[in-house]
């Protein structure tokens, strides 16, 4: 499993990818999981599971979050 970091432009950590080859689960900074890309369907879904919608916008879940 490869992990991936996402910092914005001052270097602070924002999130976190983790890619299995099928799915790519998104985390935000505290490690809480956001959502995922299922590959093979090609869409994304929220920590809930309800679709976000097609193709990859897993760290949409993490920066589209509102407080």
């Amino acid at each position: 499993m490869a992990r991936k970091t996402l910092k914005d432009i001052f270097g602070r950590t924002i999130g976190f990818l983790d890619d299995d080859g099928k799915t790519e689960r998104a985390y935000d900074h505290q490690g809480r999981y956001t959502g995922r890309y299922d590959k093979s369907f090609d869409r994304t879904y929220d920590n809930r599971g309800r679709a976000v919608g097609a193709g990859n916008l897993a760290t949409n879940t993490i920066v589209g979050k509102k407080p």
